[in-house]
This record gives C-alpha cells, sequence and structure tokens, in this order.
C-alpha cells in the first residue's frame, strides 16, 4: 500500500494492532489490581475478554481505513508525457538503457534497471509480473524524485517509458527533450500513448495503434471515464 510516498505493508497493520492491543491488555491488568480501589473495582467490571478483541479489530478497520484514504498525489509525480518502444530483443533493451543512462549522465542524473536474474526469477514465482524490462531515470543519488520509468508489465517486448513532471519541470522537459530524439531515431515505431484524465496509462487491451500514436478504443473511454463529484 503506498501513501503519501510511502509504503506499508499490510502485515505491519496488524503489527501495530497487536502491539496496541498487548499493551492495553497490561494496563488494564495492571489497574486491576494496583490501581485505586474505585478505580479498580471500575476495571474489574470491565469485560476483558471481549473488550481487547474488539480493541484489535478496531485499531485494524482504522489502519487500513487511514492507510487506504484518497491521498492527493504530488504535482511534480504527474506524467507529463508517456510512449512504447519496441524492444523485441536483448540487444535493444541494452541499448535502450545506455541511451537512457548517457542521457542522464549529461544532466547529473542516473538510471537504475532491474538485473536480468531478478526478472527472471521474478517471472518463474509471479507469471503475472513478468517484465523484460524495468528501469528508472533518477534526479537525485539517493533516488527520491524519479524523472522517468520505463516496463513493459503486461505488454511483453513493448516497453512504456513515461516521463514525470518533477519538481522542475523545465530540467524535465530538458531530459525528455534530448532523449526522445535518440530514441524516435533508434527504434522508428515508437509510438505516444494516452494519459488519462485521471494521470495513468490504459491497459494494453484497452489501445488501438494509429500512425499518429496510440489510442483509446472508442467503447473503452467510459471504462476510464472521471467519476462525477
Amino acid at each position: 500500500m503506498i501513501f503519501d510516498g510511502l509504503i506499508i505493508a499490510p502485515e505491519y497493520i496488524f503489527i501495530v494492532a497487536f502491539g496496541l492491543t498487548l499493551a492495553c491488555g497490561l494496563l488494564l491488568a495492571s489497574g486491576r489490581r494496583w490501581a485505586p480501589p474505585k478505580l479498580r473495582a471500575c476495571l474489574k467490571a470491565l469485560p476483558l475478554g471481549c473488550a481487547l478483541p474488539v480493541l484489535f479489530l478496531l485499531v485494524i478497520v482504522v489502519g487500513l481505513g487511514w492507510v487506504l484514504r484518497p491521498v492527493k498525489q504530488p504535482e511534480s509525480l504527474k506524467t507529463a508525457a508517456a510512449y512504447s518502444v519496441p524492444l523485441a530483443s536483448e540487444k535493444d533493451r541494452n541499448d535502450f538503457l545506455e541511451v537512457l543512462r548517457a542521457t542522464a549522465r549529461g544532466q547529473g542524473m542516473h538510471v537504475d534497471a532491474a538485473p536480468r536474474e531478478w526478472l527472471e526469477a521474478t517471472a518463474k514465482d509471479v507469471p503475472a509480473a513478468s517484465m523484460t524490462i524495468h528501469a528508472a531515470v533518477w534526479k537525485d543519488p539517493n533516488d527520491k524524485e524519479p524523472v522517468a520509468d520505463v516496463m513493459d508489465l503486461g505488454h511483453s517486448n513493448d516497453a512504456w517509458l513515461t516521463f514525470s513532471k518533477g519538481t522542475d519541470p523545465k530540467f524535465n522537459a530538458q531530459f525528455r527533450n534530448r532523449v526522445m530524439p535518440e530514441i524516435m531515431r533508434r527504434w522508428p515505431d515508437t509510438l505516444s500513448l494516452p494519459i488519462l484524465p485521471t494521470d495513468g496509462l490504459p491497459q494494453y487491451e484497452d489501445l488501438i495503434r494509429t500512425p499518429e500514436g496510440y489510442k483509446l478504443k472508442p467503447g473503452a473511454a467510459s471504462k476510464y471515464a472521471e467519476p462525477k463529484r
């Protein structure tokens, strides 16, 4: 689960819920034994066996509700442009990554790419997550601000390259304007991808290929319509 730029594993919610329930249980047990007489009598009247499970469930419900609450995506992470690049071979993918690296170095950035062994292992363990390329261009050495991302999840050998607006849109646009001509020269079948009003990209099966770029199938438009407020 992702919120406010952080990733929260669901098991952490259960750990926190268990910890809080245990702490409350210990406090109640201590109060029943050592609290002042009047408070001790009140605590002993509490149905401890029912209260703790209810507290445990309440913490889980509140925790999940907080993690899953709608969070407005930062403007810097919104997609500025997206392209589909046909990378049919290992050589294509390596050459493509080298183009990204060379251009990124020119602006003091770097590229992190998943090793082939990791991609193959992931595809074996989780076929639905099969990819032949997954990489990101980072503006800073601590990998805090992505400038571009590329992967072919769900459309093998057809890599989708997305560019973010960034905290400095001019800087990001400069990288995009430098790297795309070289990509178009090397892979002339590269096509633009439509960006949805929600800032995401459509599913591969909902797109049709045209000379001007991929377009959303007319029948799929309602699927991605923004909810009415």
